[in-house]
């Protein structure tokens, strides 16, 4: 019979800690590492690490790849804060999770959630009502960043882009295209962007209507 959840085992998770060490230039004695307070059944077990640099934390999760899209490299995603308080962990914590699509809402089994090989992704969240009031973004392009090979395993871990309300929704109401391509074209005009907790002008109509235009001028559509 198959079991209600899966984690990563305990070699795997020593290696993948071993790895995101050397990544993130880290000592793995001083990762603070977060649990989630459940498991749901059916999905992964999902730990945060957290890594704390002379001006920045990352927050780096680790068991999204107990499992993996056929013929896509396993996958792990970090996101970054300028703050280290109780609350910024828990948010960054709650986005990785979110982001992986390990909701209960938004059932996730066998597969890895929004990561799909190397494409670029974007979610919502909807209802994640302390990460809109406390940042004023809405959820994040899911950005694929630092591939890697942990035993005989290819990993990619994705880089979790704070975005806006209307950035996502004017790619959502853009699909026609290839909305991968399009997430790249939008992350590429935002590359001071990188905390989470930490707020940048919001990209106007206008400038999202031009990355679309070059977007379709270059030729890269669906």
């Amino acid at each position: 019979m198959e079991k209600d959840y899966y984690e990563l085992s305990q070699a795997k998770l020593t290696a993948l800690e071993k790895e995101i060490a050397y990544l993130f230039d880290a000592d793995e004695d001083s990762f603070l590492i977060m649990h989630p307070r459940v498991t749901y059944p059916g999905r992964r077990h999902i730990d945060t690490i957290t890594v704390k640099k002379e001006d920045e934390m990352i927050h780096i999760s680790a068991g999204i790849s107990a499992k993996r899209n056929k013929g896509c490299p396993f996958s792990e995603a970090f996101i970054k804060a300028k703050g280290n308080t109780d609350e910024t962990k828990k948010l960054c914590n709650a986005a990785i999770i979110m982001a992986s699509g390990n909701t209960p809402d938004n059932p996730v089994k066998y597969e890895c959630g929004l990561y799909h090989g190397y494409n670029y992704e974007y979610t919502f969240f909807d209802e994640f009502e302390a990460y809109h009031e406390k940042t004023g973004y809405w959820g994040v392009f899911i950005v694929p960043k630092i591939p890697t090979v942990i035993g005989s395993s290819e990993y990619l871990f994705y880089q979790l882009i704070p975005a806006y309300k209307e950035e996502l929704m004017f790619v959502e109401e853009n699909e026609s295209v290839f909305y991968g391509g399009l997430c790249e074209a939008i992350v590429k005009q935002i590359p001071e962007r990188q905390y989470l907790d930490v707020k940048h002008k919001m990209l106007s109509q206008e400038q999202l209507e031009k990355i679309l235009r070059d977007y379709r001028e270059s030729g890269n559509l669906k």
